[in-house]
């Protein structure tokens, strides 16, 4: 199989050219455009993964959120890796998912042997949240009257720009 990182330009675009690109939104310049990117999003995918994914798992993933990125990019706001870091990391995120093969045992997401099995709704434990009878409970009652007691804050509109 050819490593396909040596077709991935060096250089990322420079503003005006991804502007430019995906002004033309063409299958050709999303291309040249994700192509670009490519260096950054797998930098980017390997420290957010932490080297647990292989390479060549993350080349596909970035290559497909670039991809999805760039369909729904909007040049001049914002640079286009920063717009596509959030397609980056979701496209990890459904890919840990995609792996896990025993719900909440995620190693990945912990960093222990299994995640903390949930509590059910309505548990007796529940219970024990606001105990009405501790007498800890109605010590803290008088919060109210000393929160309205320090008045309200208005915002000044005219400082927000």
């Amino acid at each position: 199989m050819k490593n396909e990182t040596n077709k991935i330009p060096d250089k990322p675009l420079s503003r005006e050219e991804e502007n430019r690109l995906a002004k033309i939104n063409t299958e050709d310049s999303r291309n040249i455009l994700v192509m670009h990117a490519m260096h950054e999003a797998l930098a980017y995918a390997y420290r957010c993964c932490r080297g647990n994914l292989p390479q060549d798992d993350l080349f596909s993933l970035c290559y497909d959120s670039l991809q999805s990125a760039a369909k729904n990019f909007k040049p001049n706001i914002i640079r286009f890796f920063s717009y596509a870091k959030i397609y980056v990391r979701r496209g990890i995120a459904q890919m840990w998912r995609s792996k896990d093969v025993v719900k909440n045992a995620s190693m990945h997401e912990t960093g222990f042997e299994a995640a903390p099995k949930p509590r059910p709704r309505n548990s007796p434990a529940d219970d024990d949240l606001f105990n009405l009878e501790d007498p800890q409970f109605h010590e803290d009652a008088n919060f109210d009257e000393n929160f309205t007691e320090m008045g309200s804050v208005e915002p000044e509109f005219d400082k927000i720009h």
